[in-house]
């Protein structure tokens, strides 16, 4: 069997969802298969503010923002003996994207976009220029297939091989006669545009074989080897405006790039009592990554341990600590920045990152249906991989900080209140920071290279608080769902150094489900309020990466769905 289900809301965005799964009669063979296909004319969050006076609320505007989206995902199985099973997961997905534009009510000479203006938050310095006529587009496709063997020597011991495929593509056109040039404006010193046509093909495959040898040890051991190569182009074409006169640049870089990533671990879960077990592992990665001018060789062995101890039947004790290793992707712009800038660039530097990651967290029936988590982590880091922007273009260059440590605490409350009513609760308090810029500085603005090494900077994505709550209330053929999120701003500014102000979003649901026999039996119908409170509050606002972001305001979206 399975289900289908429509909708249709704000911004007119309309889509269609489908799930089907069965198996054949000896239950030898079973497949599911999935598939969506959605539109929007709101596709991104915007950069507009409501007005240039009025920046602490997003405008109601969606100009040149439509997008696509379509997936497809099938699994099929089959058991072809007491021994052995095969599995086949295929996964397609291709999505479009308009760049989001600022209405024509707003122009150039706006103080908003001068550089010696300081917005509503404390930032100074003005936003990129969008006309309305900008056309900048972009589209991506994501492909995955891998094939699963598991064969069964015994009831305590089985391997399980698969190779895989994975192919990633992005495409990024953009409209250099309105990113540079548009008419009755001078554009600002390094205005740039850029189109992209990437994609990356990575083949691997991955071992694992596991053995129980005694009530008391769980052995498992694996390996992974992948290789990925990225090819394509990116083309970028800056105005370096020297007083009127315009030195217009157009570079093409084409070189490919290509990586060998592989890993082995070994580990052992030992129940000493029924109630202590303890994790133990060690882990080998390496990474090679090669690009037209140089090579990286990088490996780490990573210890592993976790405990887990049961205080009592209802409080449940965890403790872990683990080394990370994580290389930076599969990117290097600095022959693009080179050629940009006319200066001799250092040569590739990024490296990767490195994590002593520690973790100490509780879990508590505090009441019959009442299960309480709370969970304290500290991560140092080596190396730390962050992204920074390419001049104004929509580029992003992986970098390294020297050193850099996340800490944090997460708090959770889920269950049942009565029979009709279940209830989450979930907060988050979390700290990211870095300092010492130590790779990738040839993506870096020269201002940022002045950061004092000893003090740490706050990094993009952090909030300092984050709350979500919900409850759901179900009876007979009827339900309704309250959610509630707060969050208290992530960084802009000058190195990040100002908090967004927070902010609070309410969201609702309310549903019925038809059932019977007759023809329109099975079907569920439900509205979806989102942002009933209108708060179009600022996501982000001139981040490094991300640039600048609003929420969109209320939305109703209406859905149906049937079960067959």
């Amino acid at each position: 069997g399975g289900e289908i289900e429509t909708h249709y809301g704000t911004f007119n965005s309309f889509g269609t969802s489908f799930i089907y799964g069965g198996s054949t009669p000896g239950g030898d063979f079973h497949y599911f298969f999935s598939g969506s296909q959605s539109n929007s004319d709101r596709g991104l969050d915007t950069p507009q503010p409501k007005s240039v006076s009025n920046q602490t609320q997003g405008g109601a505007d969606a100009i040149h923002d439509k997008s696509s989206e379509n997936n497809t995902f099938v699994k099929l199985d089959w058991i072809l003996s007491n021994s052995d099973k095969l599995s086949l997961v295929l996964f397609d997905g291709k999505s479009t994207f308009e760049v989001p534009n600022l209405p024509a009510s707003f122009l150039y000479t706006d103080p908003y976009f001068q550089s010696d203006f300081t917005d509503q938050f404390g930032s100074v310095g003005g936003l990129p220029f969008r006309h309305f006529s900008t056309s900048d587009t972009q589209s991506e496709q994501n492909d995955y297939a891998q094939l699963i063997w598991k064969h069964s020597f015994s009831e305590t011991a089985f391997l399980q091989i698969t190779p895989y495929w994975r192919y990633t593509s992005l495409n990024y056109a953009g409209d250099p006669t309105h990113n540079l040039f548009v008419v009755g404006r001078i554009p600002s010193k390094d205005a740039s545009s850029v189109s992209e046509d990437r994609r990356v093909n990575s083949y691997g495959i991955s071992t694992d074989f596991t053995f129980r040898a005694s009530d008391q040890h769980l052995f498992k051991t694996g390996a992974t080897l992948q290789y990925a190569k990225a090819e394509g182009y990116v083309s970028l074409t800056t105005d370096e405006m020297e007083g009127t006169d315009h030195d217009i640049k157009n570079f093409v870089d084409r070189n490919s790039a290509t990586s060998v990533l592989s890993s082995l671990y070994i580990q052992d879960e030992i129940t000493l009592s029924q109630a202590l077990a303890v994790h133990a592992g060690l882990r080998y990665d390496s990474a090679k990554l090669t690009f037209f001018d140089t090579k990286t060789d990088d490996a780490m062995i990573s210890p592993r341990l976790g405990v887990t101890y049961l205080y009592d039947a209802v409080t449940q004790l965890h403790a872990y600590y683990g080394r990370l290793f994580q290389p930076s992707t599969l990117e290097n712009f600095r022959n693009t920045v080179s050629h940009v800038k006319d200066s001799v660039i250092p040569s590739y530097d990024v490296k990767p990152e490195i994590d002593d990651y520690y973790e100490l967290g509780i879990t508590r029936q505090v009441a019959p249906k009442q299960l309480l988590t709370f969970t304290a982590y500290y991560k140092n880091i080596t190396n730390a991989v962050d992204l920074a922007g390419l001049l104004e273009t929509s580029l992003i260059q992986p970098i390294n900080w020297a050193t850099g440590r996340a800490y944090g605490a997460e708090l959770s409350l889920r269950g049942q209140l009565t029979p009709e009513i279940t209830e989450y609760l979930n907060y988050t308090y979390s700290i990211a920071e870095a300092k010492g810029l130590s790779g990738g500085l040839f993506a870096v603005d020269p201002e940022d290279l002045a950061i004092d090494d000893d003090d740490y900077t706050y990094i993009d994505q952090v909030q300092f608080h984050t709350v979500n709550a919900g409850f759901t209330y179900s009876k007979d053929h009827f339900w309704s769902t309250v959610q509630g999120i707060y969050g208290s701003g992530l960084r802009t500014g000058h190195h990040n150094s100002v908090s967004l102000p927070g902010h609070f979003v309410l969201n609702t649901t309310v549903g019925y489900e038809f059932k019977g026999k007759e023809w329109w039996s099975q079907f569920r119908l439900s509205l979806d309020v989102i942002n009933v409170f209108d708060n179009a509050y600022p996501i982000t606002i001139s981040n490094e990466f991300n640039g600048t972001h609003y929420e969109a305001g209320r939305q109703f979206v209406v859905r149906m769905s049937k079960t067959f």
